[in-house]
């Protein structure tokens, strides 16, 4: 049980294109028929939930660990915080990166992914996971289907979105997936914004290709999804992605609402971006850290003392964490060098780190200050250095 919930794997997928008016305004269809032309209105019914203004602009790629379990992904704990920030009113965290493992808002997003997973929907994943060979796949996804009863998943939904409030929703993996032709998508949580059943009435019968859920994907910022059913096979996929299925969707009615971090935006002309991909063997934290020296033109240093506030930083994961600057910087120009130091105690259960990649650039990534990939041999890989105790730096000449 424990297993199962804390297990939840949330896809690593992202990209990048502009909300589809058609789900919102009235749709044309123009048919020809001799000279006649037919317009078909929209059925669509949306909340004023908007991905662009509401949703976070960076992806759900945490890898990360904090408090005491590991999860593939925190996609609901991003969908929770969203909705936080949604009805608060507050202006959601414009960053374009995820924040690294135990800086507040990865702290906070984590606690809600808790939440949503094992608090809030603890009894809906495992009746689910409770599928012996497959054996109820056929009821569990007719489940998703169903509209005649006040209980149905499609009324849950509709009644939810009828009455304003977005919908987060669990998506259940199916085994069968690539029997069908399809991707495995792994158990999943995303937020329902819209729904268009069209002709369809839930009974199971004809015009189920009317059925579609609009979502908000933690995995997608900035787009607008479109779960459709497959009828034959029997799961659900996105409309132009029919490589990803699930087996069925519950609807979460147990979101409780809490009042998000106030995050001011930095300054750009005052931050830097320090980015660090991790390569075999980690960066412990607790008492082994990271600290980075700037030194700046004039020859003045600025230390970060543990910038990875003693939070482990994982195999094979980048991480990113903000600089914020005493003065401003244009370019690299403005700096001298930067120093590694790690404050690892050496011998006998001493920590060792692999850094596989480092780079430090202002917002946009083009304004690159440092930028070094591995090139020394390490267990099939290439590293910039191995941290030890006996070997704790590392200093990279800029001017």
């Amino acid at each position: 049980m424990k297993k199962l919930l804390t297990s939840l794997i949330c896809l690593g997928q992202f990209a990048n294109a502009q909300i589809n008016k058609n789900l919102i305004n009235n749709t044309k269809v123009l048919t020809n028929v001799g000279v006649k032309l037919t317009e078909k209105k929209s059925t669509a019914v949306m909340t004023n939930f908007d991905p662009v203004r509401h949703g976070f602009k960076f992806a759900n790629t945490f890898n990360g660990i904090d408090a005491s379990h590991r999860y593939g992904g925190l996609c609901g704990g991003m969908v929770y915080t969203q909705l936080d920030y949604y009805y608060a009113n507050m202006p959601i965290p414009q960053q374009t990166y995820a924040p690294s493992n135990r800086y507040p808002l990865q702290s906070y997003i984590y606690k809600r992914q808790a939440k949503s997973a094992q608090e809030s929907n603890a009894d809906r994943w495992a009746e689910l996971g409770f599928n012996p060979g497959g054996a109820r796949n056929n009821e569990f996804f007719g489940w998703g289907i169903e509209m005649m009863r006040p209980g149905d998943r499609m009324n849950e939904l509709k009644n939810m979105i009828d009455n304003g409030n977005p919908a987060p929703l669990g998506l259940f993996h199916t085994d069968d997936a690539e029997k069908y032709g399809y991707y495995k998508g792994g158990d999943h949580q995303v937020l329902a914004i819209g729904y268009d059943f069209g002709r369809y009435k839930g009974d199971k019968g004809q015009y189920i290709e009317d059925f579609k859920i609009f979502v908000s994907d933690p995995n997608y910022p900035n787009e607008v999804k479109t779960l459709v059913a497959d009828p034959v096979n029997h799961m659900f996929y996105y409309l132009g992605e029919e490589n990803i299925a699930w087996l069925t969707y519950f609807v979460n009615s147990n979101y409780d609402k809490m009042t998000p971090l106030a995050i001011q935006n930095l300054d750009n002309n005052k931050t830097l971006y320090l980015k660090v991909e991790t390569g075999k063997d980690d960066l412990r934290g607790g008492n082994d850290n990271l600290a980075v020296t700037i030194v700046y033109r004039d020859g003045s240093k600025q230390v970060f003392p543990n910038v990875n506030v003693s939070a482990t930083w994982v195999p094979m994961y980048s991480e990113v964490v903000p600089l914020n600057l005493n003065r401003t910087v244009n370019s690299k120009a403005d700096i001298k060098q930067i120093m590694l130091e790690c404050s690892f105690g050496g011998g006998f259960n001493g920590d060792n780190w692999d850094m596989k990649k480092i780079a430090i650039t202002k917002n946009d990534e083009t304004n690159v200050i440092l930028k070094v990939d591995g090139t020394i041999p390490r267990g099939g890989e290439q590293i910039v250095k191995r941290f030890t105790g006996d070997d704790r730096f590392m200093t990279f000449d800029i001017n």
